[in-house]
């Protein structure tokens, strides 16, 4: 029961996305275009378009990866890109993670850590809403995923190797998700490294709170996944084969882009780390104040992923988040705890790997306006944080027991049900009103284009210039793309990306010209200097052109 409690808000949050008929736009829609792609005859191997080059255009980078395109791809490609399959893989992505969390925890504490395992899910679910679970936007799928990767850290610190495939994908998912996260997935991922080490070194590996020797688990023969050889493969485990193998092909397409284009994704991003001038470089003091406040469980720390999330300020929440990060660190000794009861620090060491990634990510943070996805990854730290912290007390006790009685455990199920429910009900609700918009512009654009008959060359304007995103055009382009249309939809960029087929100055004579007037989004002032010169008609219209 506390495993199916945990599927429950991604199997609402398709349901609710099938419901209001969605369909990708703004960012949603770009990450589509980049999946499909993905069979075409140049994948792509840069990730989504950051937005370090706001203020200064030669500053332009792109997130680490792609990962997320080659996710999406399978079932997008099986449905021919209708936008309930895109929907569906995130949903998909969400439930395997948030399966991942409790029955790591339930495998490797019983049941009482499950439960614990579960309302950190739950939590992290009310936060993040059902629009968190569904949409491919970048930051999103890394938020359940963090959990997942906390769990099989803790996992792989007593030596279950099976933990191993899985978290090198979800670690690298985080960290190619934005550049604001990378951190957190560096301080886990060496974390993880350093703390196993350090415990294999040792000769002894700590399982269901008990010291035993190396592939040693209660009366459990030791497993046979070695390959069977004397060279160093044949000595490492077979998950362990199999991470080193995924972790290459996660990373492959960052690779190849190194040598593809010129200057690079790594050139562009120490050009923005070490530029002189940019106002918003520098140690970002609020923004670790803010991390304080979202590790404060209560009003006016930790909450929904609103704006309101990175506006409030709170002394009472900061010194509040300060106490529980302060427990998560001492947490991390063994002071206290009863032979056989180790097990029980290592969810704070874990925890206190990913506080140092997210201290680093917080100061790093652009200085002024602070986006709520920038700390959306905060949150499901916090989550885990507060479990650790509470499992690592538990453990202290001393008649607390990991499998408690039949009762107990009935009582447990019926509040993990009920929990489940309430937090369905209750997370962040979906704004309709950019979807309904983005569904009428994108019927409207296909009826006027569909009177052209099949154009040679559609280019798609809009008011967010070479940011696309900043308007509705990225949507219009995918529904045209995905119905065989060839699509110019990117205005100038600084620098060749993979997709450079799709600009607009490069788009053949003959074509036709779709210009949508797209009032709704705001563009920051700054934004200004993107912008492509362009008519504008009046508010909502589409207006279809012969291409001069």
């Amino acid at each position: 029961m506390l495993q199916l409690a945990c599927l429950l808000g991604p199997g609402w949050a398709f349901v609710k996305a099938v419901r209001i008929d969605w369909t990708p736009e703004g960012d949603d829609a770009m990450i589509a275009l980049r999946a499909m792609d993905v069979f075409s005859t140049s994948p792509p191997v840069m990730g989504q378009r950051s937005t370090s080059g706001m203020n200064d255009p030669s500053l332009a980078s792109h997130h680490l990866g792609p990962l997320e395109y080659y996710l999406l791809a399978p079932l997008g490609e099986l449905f021919g890109w209708a936008p309930w399959s895109i929907a569906l893989t995130m949903c998909l992505l969400a439930a395997a993670c948030s399966l991942i969390t409790v029955r790591g925890a339930l495998h490797l504490g019983g049941p009482v850590a499950a439960c614990g395992a579960l309302g950190t899910v739950l939590l992290t679910q009310w936060a993040i809403g059902v629009e968190g679970m569904f949409r491919p936007f970048n930051p999103y799928p890394a938020l359940l995923a963090l959990l997942a990767v906390m769990v099989l850290a803790w996992a792989l610190l007593v030596g279950r190797w099976w933990a191993a495939p899985p978290f090198v994908v979800l670690v690298s998912l985080v960290a190619q998700a934005n550049l604001a996260y990378a951190p957190i997935a560096v301080g886990l991922g060496l974390g993880t490294l350093l703390l196993a080490g350090v415990s294999a070194r040792r000769g002894r590996w700590v399982y269901e709170g008990r010291e035993r020797g190396p592939y040693r688990q209660r009366n459990r023969k030791p497993p046979r996944d070695h390959v069977g050889d004397h060279s160093l493969l044949g000595r490492m485990p077979r998950p362990l084969v199999w991470a080193t193998v995924l972790l290459i092909l996660c990373w492959l397409p960052s690779t190849v882009e190194l040598f593809l284009y010129e200057p690079n994704n790594a050139t562009q991003l120490y050009r923005y780390a070490t530029a002189p001038d940019d106002p918003r470089r520098g140690l970002n003091v609020e923004g670790m104040l803010h991390l304080l406040e979202i590790f404060a469980p209560g009003p006016g720390g930790f909450g929904q992923l609103t704006p309101d999330l990175t506006l409030q300020r709170n002394p009472a929440m900061m010194l509040v988040g300060v106490l529980v990060i302060l427990l998560g660190v001492l947490g991390c000794s063994r002071v206290g705890l009863r032979p056989g009861r180790s097990n029980a620090v290592l969810p704070c060491r874990v925890a206190t790997a990913g506080l140092l990634g997210g201290a680093v990510s917080a100061a790093l943070l652009p200085t002024g306006l602070i986006a709520p996805y920038y700390v959306a990854l905060h949150l499901p730290l916090a989550t885990f944080t507060w479990f650790a912290v509470l499992w690592r007390m538990y453990a202290a006790m001393p008649g607390a027991r990991n499998r408690p009685t039949t009762r107990v455990r009935h009582a447990l199920t019926v509040a993990a049900a009920a929990a489940a429910g309430l937090a369905t009900v209750t997370a962040r609700p979906i704004d309709v009103t950019p979807l309904l918009d983005a569904g009428r512009v994108v019927a409207g654009a296909d009826e006027v284009v569909s009177k052209t008959g099949e154009p040679d060359a559609l280019i798609i304007r809009g008011e967010g210039g070479a940011i696309v995103a900043l308007s509705y055009t990225s949507a219009v382009a995918f529904d045209q793309h995905r119905q065989g249309r060839t699509i110019y939809d990117q205005g100038a960029w600084p620098f060749p990306e993979d997709f450079d087929e799709r600009r607009i100055d490069d788009a053949p004579s003959g074509g036709y010209e779709l210009y949508i007037s797209d009032e709704a989004w705001a563009r920051p002032a700054e934004l200004q200097q993107w912008s492509v010169p362009t008519k504008t008609p009046e508010p909502g219209n589409i207006y279809l052109t012969a291409d001069p």
